[in-house]
């Protein structure tokens, strides 16, 4: 109990293993009464969130968008659940799957950024046809020979 709260509170501890094998203590505080086996649980649970929501945020960019209104939260949250299936998928297609984010937001960006340029090149190039048209030129795009 703790002078001023009419609740008491529950407080455990767990071992977190990091990346480099290395044991980290955390604690987790709760004002239920729970066991000190729930709480750890409860408290692994909150840890992988909040390192998901922490990844979403740097790894892919998205602290920079802007989350003060109902529309821009809705926003984020479609952008980072679109940025994660992508990474997650791109992880899964690479051999062996080793989910480290930032190896694999670097093969994400390395494997589809080229593709949606090339896209985006074409789609401008299939506009632009009738204006090259219009000064007497022909645009031809097709595959090199093997």
């Amino acid at each position: 109990m703790l002078e001023g709260l009419t609740q008491p509170l529950t407080i455990s501890w767990f071992w977190l293993k990091r990346a480099d094998s290395k044991r980290e203590l955390r604690f987790v505080v709760s004002s239920h009464p729970y066991s000190g086996a729930y709480l750890v649980m409860l408290g692994r649970k909150r840890w992988a969130i909040e390192g998901f929501f922490k990844t979403i945020k740097h790894r892919f960019g998205l602290h920079c968008f802007g989350q003060s209104t109902k529309l821009g939260v809705y926003r984020w949250l479609i952008l980072s659940l679109l940025a994660y299936l992508l990474a997650h998928w791109i992880d899964q297609w690479s051999s062996p799957p080793v989910l480290d984010w930032k190896a694999t937001c670097d093969l994400t960006l390395s494997v589809l950024f080229p593709s949606v340029l090339w896209l985006k090149l074409l789609r401008y190039l299939q506009i632009s046809a009738d204006i090259a048209a219009r000064h007497g030129f022909e645009i031809i795009l097709k595959p090199i020979p093997t």
